[in-house]
């Protein structure tokens, strides 16, 4: 479960989902918001905003955190948008330990949010509309329960979030339901994020990133611990060295490629897992009923637990460093080869017993009901 700010908490609701067209040609207007404030040493800066989108910029300047709106609005006519426009603030919210930067909407005037027609060509549509075809997310912000999505009566109305401040900082976004994209920070970030898009590029420090549905990428990244956790999402991570790398997914793909780390953690319960080029010291994979294929070299590795319940798996290793060998299936479908000179310790019912070179990092591979197989990278 998604732990949310206090103020914010979110569940979801699968509901039928009309896409009939509305009557109007629909009038959109824009409108610009402006916030900045200083901020004390130690605090947690957090940002928060419902429909839309935050891209994150880091900057020189020590103590000072800069926000930019821009609120796009739909309505059956120019006044009617520019009314709805006009419905949305952006406040300072401190609690204790915290400077809080969020997107008020009008909740008590609306139970229901929608992306502007404006919008349907724009990066919003690429991640959003397939979502509200399928179904509506149903949140909680500011104390009111809504529905975000093509739903009834709902109000066309966005808000992008261009958020500038100081490196070095520990941050946490909240963008319930929209695109979070961060470039070039160094920092503790924590990022929250019910459906559509998060992208992070060139991060240096640690990242955990918690969604319920969304798309997670993070490429570049340096630093201390990685963890990202999705409901079902596709995660894909590429160039990363890391203390400790964790990615968990219950029904998404999860991809990892170009990452060196001292542990590397992946839990699957539906989705497939494809490791390539992975360099770890301790590697743990746990799948339910995906396949898992896995390519490393095994130039660091001491430890490697490898396993689906349901799917096939595949190793693939490098030629020459040494390794004790344990692979295994319940249905006896195990396959290795190519790997040279081996000394076969154990060979029967689906169990194979494998050393190389006087031995070396300790590796079980298994699978309850699928083939297991061990080839050369």
């Amino acid at each position: 479960m998604i732990s949310l700010p206090r103020g914010v908490r979110l569940f979801l609701i699968l509901l039928p989902v009309s896409l009939a067209v509305p009557a109007f040609a629909g009038e959109t207007v824009e409108r610009s918001l402006e916030l900045e404030g200083r901020v004390a040493d130690g605090a947690v800066v957090v940002f928060e905003n419902l429909l839309g989108s935050i891209t994150v910029r880091g900057t020189a300047d020590a103590d000072r955190v800069r926000v930019e709106a821009r609120v796009v609005a739909e309505g059956e006519s120019k006044e009617l948008a520019r009314g709805l426009a006009d419905t949305i603030g952006l406040e300072r919210r401190d609690r204790d330990g915290e400077a809080v930067f969020h997107v008020t909407y009008p909740v008590e005037r609306h139970t229901g949010f929608r992306i502007p027609r404006a919008e349907a060509d724009g990066l919003m549509a690429k991640w959003v509309m397939p979502l509200v075809k399928k179904s509506s997310v149903a949140t909680r912000y500011d104390d009111h329960t809504i529905e975000v999505g093509q739903v009834k009566g709902a109000a066309g109305l966005v808000v992008h979030l261009v958020v500038h401040l100081p490196f070095e900082r520990s941050l946490r976004f909240s963008q319930l339901v929209g695109s979070l994209h961060c470039v070039g920070y160094r920092g503790t970030v924590y990022a929250e994020n019910v459906e559509g898009e998060v992208l992070f590029e060139q991060v240096y420090g640690d990242l955990t990133a918690r969604t319920s549905g969304a798309q997670v990428t993070v490429r570049t990244f340096r630093g201390g611990d990685l963890e990202v956790h999705t409901g079902a999402g596709t995660v894909e991570v590429v160039d990363v060295q890391a203390r400790a790398a964790r990615l968990d997914s219950r029904a998404g793909l999860i991809h990892a490629s170009g990452v060196v780390a001292d542990s590397i953690d992946i839990d699957s319960v539906q989705g497939d897992v494809h490791l390539e080029g992975v360099e770890p010291v301790s590697l743990d994979v746990r799948a339910g009923s995906g396949w898992v294929d896995i390519s490393t070299l095994l130039t660091k590795t001491r430890q490697a637990s490898i396993r689906s319940t349901s799917g096939d798996v595949v190793l693939r290793m490098g030629k020459l460093p040494g390794f004790d060998l344990e692979a295994e299936s319940e249905t006896g479908s195990v396959k290795v080869a190519g790997l040279g000179r081996v000394e076969i310790l154990e060979q029967d019912n689906g169990v194979a017993r494998l050393r190389r070179g006087g031995g070396g990092a300790d590796l079980r591979v298994a699978s309850d009901s699928g083939k297991v197989s061990v080839r050369p990278f």
